[in-house]
This record gives structure tokens, C-alpha cells and sequence, in this order.
């Protein structure tokens, strides 16, 4: 049996809301103090102070921001850089950002198509793309070695796109993957081979690994092969190169090779010292090599805690 062990609590981190991660930190920001916690569990804050602005996307020392006059940049000791997108969403790439916004809204305030939107190390705008998706809520992910990035389109009913973006000069290449399987991204390879994807809620019964650049499918798991009546949820990505976490919905992390062999839940040590019968695991964020973050939900009360696999 697979276990893991208590490391710490995060105070300051509400896993339900607002989470920005990447592969060795997880982060948070409440309008004015942005918090970092890393795998060891050891915090560092950062004074932000933009009230009303929503997190998007921490990389190296640069945290993106979005309020209702555009994206603000901030790198640390240099002078914020305001760019006229409101964005919903920012990933690293190259030495820019893409960001996302939403398009052509109707009367009640319905996106009906998002722009991607390239911009540089100086935050001019260089390129766009536009995609015709509805009402969408996107996120996404950058290529770990390469100037590119999948972004996910999440269309409530309808559905999601999956969208592989490549930065080719000033000029974007966009092509959706896995058309047929509306996928939600669980994070690239270290390497950035392969990429993890978690089902959709319409249909929660099957993870895939998916090669990189093409999409196909190389590896399946499926929930009900593991007896997880409420199927897998849609946190969970890569711990190192050898190993994956999934979320088993209100049940617990499960923990696969990166081939999604040998798939077993992860027996927690101390969870009973922050969980009774009424709690669930809501999230889970993989961190590092060997450590994960979950958020232990209680009514409407979230705590947030880090693991290490034994």
C-alpha cells in the first residue's frame, strides 16, 4: 500500500479558490499579499497590493495579474507593466506570456469566442488567434522545453476545446487535440513528452497520458477498473517524471506510474487529525517530486494541507 504523510499546514491557502500552481510551488493571492508555499512546505509572501485583481499565473519572479482594466505584470523589483487585455487566463512561454480573453459578449454578458493573445518580454502585443468557443472559462499550461502551451476551453454542457499553441516568430499555431474526448489538462512531463488528461465530469471514468505533439492516447486508467464509484476528478498532474496523482472524487489521492500502471489509492497518515466523516478532499496539487497538496472540505470551510509520499 502506497502512503503519504502529513508535512504541514498552509494557512493562507483556501485550495477550492483561486490556486495558481507550477511544478515545484503552489500559490495564492487575496488582493494584496501573494503567498508561495514550496515542497518542503516553507511560505514566502510578497506584497502585490492590487485589491480586486485576480491572480493568473506566477512564473519565476513574475506574477500576471487580471482586473477590469487589463492585465498588469509584475516582475519583481521592476516597475509593473499594464497591457489593455482583461485576461482570463496566462501561461508562460518563450520569454512572454499568452493570454486569453474573452470576445464578442451578448446582452447578458456570454463570451462567444476567446481571443489568444501572444505577448512579449515587454508586454506588446504581437500576435492574436481567435477561437470560436462559448461561455468558456479557460486555463492552461506551458511546454516545459519548448515555445508552445496547451490551453483547455471549458464550455460547461458543450464540452471543452483542447488547443496546442505554438510561438513560431511573431505568429501563433493553434491546433485543438482530442476533439472527441473533451479533456481537461493534468500538466505536461517533465520532459514534455506526454501530458496527463482528466476526464470531464460529464463522463469522470478514465484518465489518459496523450503523447506530445499529436495527442494520441498511449495510456488509459479507468476508475471503475479501481472500484472508484464517483469516478476521478479534475486536479492531479505529474510528480516527477516517474509518477502521476489523480483525485478520486471525495474519496482520496491515487497514485499511477506515468504510464498510469499500478494505480492505487494513497493511504493518508494523520489525515484523521483534519478530517471527520462529514469531510471530503476536494482538491489536489501535485508539487515537487514527492509531495502533494490537498484541500479537506468541510461544509464551506477548506483547509489545505502538504503531503509527502513515504
Amino acid at each position: 500500500m502506497v502512503t503519504a504523510t502529513l508535512i504541514a499546514y498552509l494557512d493562507g491557502l483556501d485550495a477550492n479558490e483561486g490556486v495558481v500552481t507550477c511544478r515545484d510551488a503552489i500559490h495564492a493571492f487575496d488582493g494584496r499579499i501573494l503567498r508561495t508555499w514550496d515542497a518542503a512546505g516553507a511560505a514566502d509572501v510578497r506584497d502585490l497590493d492590487a485589491p480586486g485583481a485576480t491572480l493568473l499565473a506566477v512564473h519565476a519572479d513574475t506574477a500576471v495579474l487580471s482586473d477590469d482594466t487589463g492585465t498588469l505584470i509584475d516582475r519583481g523589483g521592476a516597475e509593473p507593466t499594464r497591457i489593455p487585455v482583461r485576461a482570463d487566463a496566462a501561461v508562460p512561454v518563450a520569454d512572454g506570456w499568452l493570454l486569453t480573453e474573452p470576445r464578442d459578449r451578448d446582452n447578458t454578458g456570454w463570451s462567444q469566442s476567446h481571443a489568444i493573445v501572444w505577448v512579449d518580454a515587454t508586454g506588446e502585443i504581437r500576435s492574436e488567434h481567435i477561437l470560436e468557443v462559448f461561455g468558456a472559462r479557460p486555463s492552461g499550461v506551458s511546454h516545459p522545453t519548448e515555445p508552445a502551451a496547451l490551453l483547455e476551453f471549458p464550455m460547461g454542457q458543450d464540452g471543452t476545446l483542447l488547443a496546442a499553441v505554438r510561438v513560431v516568430g511573431d505568429e501563433l499555431e493553434v491546433t485543438e487535440l482530442l476533439g472527441a474526448e473533451d479533456p481537461v489538462i493534468g500538466g505536461f512531463s517533465p520532459d514534455g513528452s506526454t501530458f496527463l488528461v482528466l476526464p470531464y465530469p460529464s463522463d469522470p471514468d478514465v484518465a489518459l497520458i496523450a503523447s506530445w505533439p499529436s495527442g494520441d492516447v498511449i495510456a488509459r486508467v479507468s476508475a471503475t477498473d479501481l472500484d472508484l464509484e464517483r469516478g476521478f476528478d479534475l486536479t492531479g498532474g505529474y510528480l516527477g517524471a516517474d509518477r502521476v496523482v489523480l483525485l478520486a472524487t471525495e474519496t482520496g489521492p491515487v497514485l499511477a506510474a506515468s504510464d498510469l500502471s499500478g494505480a492505487a489509492l494513497i493511504e493518508l497518515i494523520g489525515l484523521d487529525e483534519i478530517a471527520d466523516e462529514d469531510s471530503w478532499i476536494s482538491q489536489v496539487f501535485p508539487v515537487g517530486n514527492d509531495s502533494f497538496v490537498i484541500g479537506v472540505t468541510d461544509g464551506g470551510d477548506t483547509i489545505a494541507t502538504l503531503w509527502r509520499i513515504s
